[in-house]
């Protein structure tokens, strides 16, 4: 008991210690409220993608991470793919060859893979990964990647509802 009022007595007495843990204190918090997002708000443009489970933010009044890039893609669900067994080789091929694609004449904004629908197969010669594909949020194939294993060469093949609407635009 005696040592709390030799701690009170020395607390009112260092006035400019207490007052400096305090805001110390109140400092650190605002940090790391601030470093957490909890006072930002958010200003809409957040999407789910459904397929992949990733988040696309593009908030309204934020120019897009696109702008003065031409044929830029956002692509999701791709790492899915490396995780898988796809090579980083060979998924940039793949992706650069989605860049080129137009369907009924639409541009590829963005790309994603239904992490869900991904399978895998082996022969002697081949990997194959089959898996549903969505473009700009509307439009669904089936792709099944034919990866060579000697040559590690892929080649693709889209499938599905529509498929003769995708034209290629090299």
């Amino acid at each position: 008991m005696e040592n709390i009022k030799t701690l009170l007595t020395n607390i009112k007495e260092n006035k400019l210690l207490l007052i400096s843990i305090v805001a110390l204190a109140l400092f650190s918090f605002i940090i790391i409220a601030l470093a957490t997002g909890s006072f930002v708000s958010d200003k809409g443009g957040k999407y789910v993608d459904p397929l992949s489970g990733e988040t696309v933010l593009d908030p309204k009044d934020r120019t897009p991470e696109t702008f003065n890039q031409a044929n830029q893609v956002t692509y999701l669900g791709f790492t899915e793919l490396i995780s898988r067994g796809v090579s980083f080789e060979n998924m940039q091929f793949f992706k650069e060859e989605l860049k080129t694609i137009a369907i009924s004449g639409e541009s590829v904004s963005e790309v994603s893979v239904d992490v869900e629908s991904v399978e895998h197969a082996m022969d002697s010669e081949n990997d194959i990964y089959a898996f549903n594909i969505r473009f700009n949020r509307k439009n669904t194939f089936k792709v099944t990647l034919n990866i060579k294993k000697v040559s590690n060469s892929l080649t693709y093949k889209f499938s599905g509802n529509g498929v003769e609407n995708i034209s290629f635009n090299n």
